[in-house]
């Protein structure tokens, strides 16, 4: 936003100029309507990877709890097929029957989600073998071909033999500390760890016997016998592979990957894979292969995300981070190159987080995660992942916003209502009759109007958070789940059972879909919610808007097409290569005062001086403007920090940093740094204003460049206290020899709310 003095104003006014913007704004208004989807991330492989088995037919198979589903994975490749889908391929642990045993040729696993059994024999369908056994966790078979399973719920922890044909009730052994991945060896010993505990035990199954064997582990999640009969333990919290002397109680660390490693199995024996162990990672989304003889590790299969739901973008430019609430862990992608990295990695303890929102709390940038796995709302620091505050006992929390004043606002499906947590903890029921409240939203005109989409009504619900008035802003919904405000005011809401993306307009209710077929709404096991991973939406200062992608563990873009976007490197260079130097608009003023133009009605003469200046707070390419009275150079009119950077899609992007009006002393003493740069060292963007959403965008023209804001992104409140918010609009051009723009400010239906100029600011480049 260019504008006189430190503050934004508006100069001249005349009929066709304010035809020509409106027109100009409408226009954008149209292009803004259409978006294109890219992929930024994924599709991953699966949901995360839990039980491995090896089958009859030599192939490797894994369980994906979150996806339902059942994979056959090709070792070589890494390639891989559904052979159990949804809902019966819920699966935490699989097995297959031994050779020549009753059981040959049969597959089992355990549904964990729904305390149910399953088994299916060879080509045939699956078939439920036992019911009722909430927590139901590892499955595996003795060389005879009988079946084991456990429990390891917090009010379950037991050992069952159960009859395959499901004739029998199962048989409960032993009763005990929550046994995980099993060995059962020809001697009728159970090797198991008991991950709570810490310790990997021998289990006796004929006396039932039990003996501690090691200890002091984080988390033991499954053990395993090499080919040597040394017990193989993995822990999940550690992220090791450990073998176990088991005459000496010997420890080796074989491996340390990473944390959320869940299950393993060694290669079939007397084949080319018996030295190899292939371990399951939650945390990966993947598969790795371990040489038991060499230590050699390699990644057979792997994600960037597994389950992602809920989504906040945070900053602008290059500089944009895109936190996703991956259901075990909280990731941040990077908008540019797609690069994912682990704010707060999976572990036993970790919250879970369903969705993630952002704000600002002590006067620092803070982001909030919400759990319905858990119950938990937890306080973070965006840098390191760190855990401000948390907050426990929520029925379901989808959702949490923070509130000026510094409370919460929680989203509790569970309960139907949202529930207001005030900054000492104090919590109050602040809305209800919902059925199943999920996405929230915080419209940006000073915080007054938060949005609440229902997933089982297929509503979305508006309330003033001032008077508490609410009304319903639409309804026809399949399955309203992420809602996000854009800067017009609309509202993006993601319908996942629709697999939509619809625009919908706050004031009115009517919406249409700005994206169909987007991967999204992953089957709920059971009787789990129908919102089992939360598909949330965010929007950027640019107008871009972020999605991602629960079906196959990927993120996308949803991009405004604009005409005439995109920049190469070389565009870049030419552009920065004439931008410093010193700028006038003497000859526009002098041809105004030729023809006979009013005073009023003429441009203020003013000289611009642009300086590059190095302060890597801003980033890489960082200038400095200052603009002087073309009468009187004594006479301060603005400061500027302008920051390029090159967005391949969108253009050359210059975000404006604006001197605060109320920092007297901070101008005095930067003012003339366009003589001596060194006045503005060590100013960071915490020192200015910055105008977020306010981006200009450049492309090449056949002379230049041109450039403008992204229609209804530069948003701030009206000047005078008027309750209202107002939007800005610059257009912008540079020649080799000249720097021209051209301001409007409207209202959000798009109609001119104060005075413009009716010519182009035109500045000739001096020196």
């Amino acid at each position: 936003m260019l504008c006189q003095g430190n503050r934004p104003v508006m100069t001249h006014s005349r009929r066709a100029g304010v035809l020509a913007l409106a027109l100009c704004w409408l226009s954008q208004d149209a292009a803004a309507d259409r978006y294109s989807v890219r992929k930024l991330v994924g599709p991953g492989p699966f949901h995360g990877v839990h039980g491995l088995a090896f089958g009859p037919d030599g192939g490797l198979y894994a369980a994906d709890i979150a996806g339902s589903s059942i994979h056959r994975v090709a070792l070589a490749t890494g390639r891989h097929r559904v052979v159990v889908g949804p809902p019966l391929g819920n699966a935490d642990d699989l097995a297959f029957g031994p050779a020549a045993s009753v059981s040959a040729d049969t597959m089992v696993w355990s549904g964990i989600s729904v305390g149910k059994l399953f088994a299916k024999t060879g080509h045939g369908k699956p078939r439920l073998i036992a019911s009722n056994m909430p927590g139901i966790n590892a499955v595996g078979f003795a060389p005879d071909g009988m079946l084991y399973v456990t429990q390891s719920g917090r009010s379950n922890k037991a050992l069952w033999r159960v009859d395959l044909s499901g004739q029998q009730a199962p048989e409960k052994l032993w009763e005990g500390g929550g046994l995980n991945g099993f060995v059962i060896t020809p001697a009728g010993d159970l090797y198991a760890p008991e991950a709570a505990l810490g310790r990997v035990v021998r289990l006796d199954l004929n006396s039932l016997e039990l003996t501690v064997l090691a200890d002091g582990f984080k988390l033991p999640t499954a053990v395993a016998l090499d080919p040597h009969g040394n017990l193989l333990v993995l822990d999940f919290d550690a992220g090791t592979v450990t073998q176990v002397d088991l005459d000496t109680g010997a420890r080796v660390l074989l491996a340390s990957i990473e944390p959320g490693l869940d299950n393993m199995t060694v290669g079939p024996p007397d084949s080319a894979l018996a030295n190899k162990l292939y371990i399951s990672s939650i945390g990966a989304n993947g598969i790795y292969e371990l040489d038991l003889d060499t230590r050699a590790l390699r990644s057979v299969v792997a994600g960037h995300l597994t389950a992602p739901g809920g989504v906040a973008v945070v900053g602008t430019g290059n500089r944009t981070r895109i936190y996703v609430a991956d259901m075990y862990s909280l990731r941040v992608v990077n908008r540019a190159t797609g690069a994912v990295t682990t704010l707060i990695p999976i572990s036993a303890a970790g919250a879970y987080p369903t969705s993630v929102s952002h704000g600002r709390w002590q006067g620092r940038e803070v982001l909030l995660t919400a759990s319905w796995f858990t119950g938990r709302i937890q306080l973070i620091a965006p840098d390191d992942g760190a855990v401000l505050r948390e907050e426990q006992g929520f029925a379901a929390p989808y959702a949490v916003l923070m509130l000026a004043d510094g409370s919460w606002l929680v989203a509790e499906a569970g309960a139907a209502k949202l529930t207001r947590v005030s900054p000492d903890g104090a919590r109050e029921t602040w809305a209800d009759g919902f059925e199943l409240p999920v996405g929230l939203a915080l419209a940006p005109a000073a915080g007054r109007s938060v949005y609440v989409t229902d997933a089982e009504a297929g509503t979305i619900t508006g309330f003033d958070l001032a008077t508490g008035a609410r009304r319903q802003v639409a309804d026809g919904f399949k399955q309203a789940e992420g809602v996000a405000v854009l800067a017009d005011g609309s509202l993006a809401v993601v319908d996942s059972a629709a697999r939509k993306v619809y625009r919908v307009d706050a004031a009115t209710g009517r919406k249409r879909a700005i994206a169909t077929r987007i991967p999204v709404g992953l089957q709920a096991p059971g009787s789990q919610p129908r919102a089992w991973v939360f598909n949330g939406i965010a929007a950027a200062t640019d107008g871009m808007l972020y999605l991602p992608t629960d079906r196959n563990a990927g993120l996308v873009a949803l991009r405004p097409e604009v005409p005439g976007a995109g920049a190469t490197q070389h565009d870049f260079d030419e552009f920065l290569a004439g931008w410093a130097g010193d700028y006038d608009n003497s000859a526009q003023v002098r041809r105004q005062q030729a023809t006979g133009r009013p005073a009023n009605e003429r441009n203020n003469a003013m000289t611009l001086y642009i300086r590059r200046v190095d302060l890597p707070a801003f980033g890489e390419h960082v200038y400095y403007g200052e603009w002087r009275d073309g009468i009187d150079a004594s006479n301060l009119v603005r400061q500027r920090i302008y920051v390029f950077e090159l967005d391949a899609e969108l253009g050359i992007r210059l975000n404006l940093h604006v001197w605060p009006a109320d920092n007297a002393e901070f101008v005095v003493r930067t003012r003339g740094a366009h003589l001596d740069t060194t006045k503005l060292a060590g100013v960071t963007p915490a020192d200015m204003f910055g105008l977020v959403g306010c981006d200009v965008f450049f492309h090449k023209t056949r002379d230049g460049f041109a450039g403008s804001m992204r229609k209804g992104a530069c948003a701030f409140p009206a000047p005078g206290g008027e309750d209202k918010t107002v939007y800005s609009w610059s257009q912008m051009k540079r020649t080799p020899s000249q720097f021209s723009y051209l301001d409007g400010w409207y209202n959000v239906d798009g109609s001119p709310y104060r005075r413009f100029a009716v010519d182009w600011n035109v500045f000739d480049k001096i020196r």
